[in-house]
């Protein structure tokens, strides 16, 4: 008794404008089964079909409106044991359709409890204890932008980041995720040649409408494959890596009220596949600052250090604030314990928390900085008793009392992994295996307690770093004063000998 995933279609060249194609497995000691679904060019379609069969079983495409068939494979009851799923091609007279399926062991087989189909009809009727279903469904979905703003290269390092995060977390947490990469418009795809430009509102709204359809479109699209789930195995984290301000994010989602239908939708989706915990982590600028002083697209916090004229971009901000921290002089602003009240996070959390996710945490930036190396970041989650603050948490504290060292140290681990900094013009890659400076992508899934520990131990290795470098530097001295002695004596000798 073998099991058949039927992981995802693709469709890489449609009959028509818009295709309504059935999936369909036969086997010759199981009923059939089927699942129908209207696919678009380059649309991939979640389908978390599951079948058991023995011997052999033969899928096939099916055109709904023509009734023919586009193509068929025939598979075995051998489970595969690559790490990589299998593909073929399904296609006909240049209709192109290429599926990703794998074949493993029933948990009849294997000593599992449950006997009955998990599907039938392409409806789930009875999940396994043990499913393996959960191994072909990504417990981490992340989204990221694919086009570039004019002049910038800010997609690419989005698309960078997001390759590093599935890789960290299937290295570091044994989590499979996904990463999706949404054909994002951005505002010059509205402009045009005629003599009636669009103004800037319906361009922004042009955009974000088309943003925000692109996501919407991929989470409907793998509904199903969730919800067919115990509530514990559904999706874990969802994470959006794009531009963002304080009232929203670059992929269409907005507290503003011609965008709110769309985050809603959204927030309807994630709470209907997603666990009761699930992480939110919008590695996007903004989002979890307040959403009352905006200018510049940025933060309070950020306004406070632009009057005062601190140049250099964020990360000389920081520097400034640091040496607050050690004056004394660190702005009230920041001491707020509601930081982060009526920002995009919170209103993420309060929503969530409504339709059912009783412990939803999400993370959000303070400022306008580096999606994964800002060190300002607010954890929006619900307290032990159930209630919920208006703002957020520090994830390192920022407060006025003895904050600066563990910031600091935060920001250095973000940004160059553990051990002395990297010289100039050289950047640590991820696969610098000794250089565990994966921080930037491992804190959403650490405890608070972990989390101070890594902070500490490099506090304590940099205290280290430094004795060292001062036990050296004092060899340094002692051996130049002990040359120069040397040839002071030496220069005595000479003049004596005369």
């Amino acid at each position: 008794m073998a099991r058949l995933h039927l992981i995802h279609l693709t469709c890489d060249r449609p009959e028509a404008d818009l295709d309504r194609v059935e999936l369909h497995v036969e086997a010759q000691d199981t009923r059939s089964s089927s699942r129908t679904n209207e696919m678009r060019q380059g649309q991939r379609w979640q389908v978390g079909m599951v079948v058991d069969f023995e011997h052999r079983a033969t899928i096939s495409l099916v055109q709904v409106d023509t009734g023919h068939t586009l193509g068929s494979v025939e598979v075995s009851d051998e489970p595969i044991t690559s790490r990589d799923a299998p593909w073929c091609q399904l296609r006909d007279h240049g209709v192109h359709y290429t599926l990703v399926y794998r074949v493993s062991p029933s948990p009849a087989t294997v000593g599992g409890e449950a006997e009955t189909p998990l599907w039938q009809d392409g409806r789930c009727v009875a999940p396994y204890e043990n499913n393996r279903v959960r191994l072909t469904i990504p417990a981490v979905l992340v989204y990221h932008v694919t086009r570039n703003q004019p002049g910038k290269s800010d997609a690419s390092q989005f698309a960078s980041d997001a390759r590093a995060l599935v890789r960290v977390l299937d290295e570091w947490h044994g989590i499979r995720a996904e990463r999706i990469g949404v054909r994002n418009l951005v505002a010059s795809d509205e402009q045009t040649g005629e003599s009636q430009q669009p103004s800037e509102a319906q361009t922004r709204a042009a955009v974000d409408r088309h943003n925000a359809g692109e996501v919407l479109r991929d989470l409907e699209a793998r509904r199903d494959s969730y919800t067919c789930l115990n509530r514990e195995d559904r999706l874990r984290a969802f994470v959006l890596c794009c531009h963002g301000y304080t009232e929203g994010v670059q992929l269409g989602f907005s507290l503003r009220p011609a965008r709110r239908t769309e985050t809603e939708r959204l927030l309807d989706l994630l709470a209907s596949i997603s666990t009761d915990d699930v992480k939110i982590i919008l590695y996007a600028c903004s989002t979890g600052s307040p959403a009352g002083a905006r200018q510049g697209n940025g933060s309070p916090l950020a306004e406070h250090y632009q009057q005062r004229d601190v140049g250099g971009g964020w990360w000389r901000r920081i520097k400034e604030a640091a040496r607050d921290y050690d004056r004394g002089t660190w702005p009230e602003i920041a001491n707020d314990p509601e930081w982060g009240r009526g920002s995009f996070a919170a209103y993420v959390r309060d929503e969530m928390y409504e339709r059912g996710c009783r412990r939803v945490e999400v993370y959000g930036h303070s400022d306008v900085a580096h999606a994964t190396t800002f060190p300002g970041v607010l954890r929006f989650r619900v307290n032990d008793d159930g209630q919920i603050p208006a703002g957020g948490e520090w994830l390192v504290d920022h407060g006025p009392l003895g904050g600066s060292r563990e910031i600091r140290a935060f920001q250095k681990l973000l940004l160059h992994g553990s051990g002395p900094v990297p010289p100039p013009g050289r950047r640590r890659r991820l696969e610098d295996e000794d250089v565990p400076y994966h921080l930037r992508y491992r804190y959403p899934w650490m405890t608070p307690e972990q989390l101070t520990a890594e902070i500490q131990a490099e506090l304590q290795a940099e205290e280290e770093r430094q004795a060292e470098e001062e036990r050296q530097a004092e060899i340094a001295r002692q051996e130049r004063e002990r040359r120069a002695e040397e040839r002071r004596r030496e220069r005595e000798m000479r003049r004596s000998s005369r």
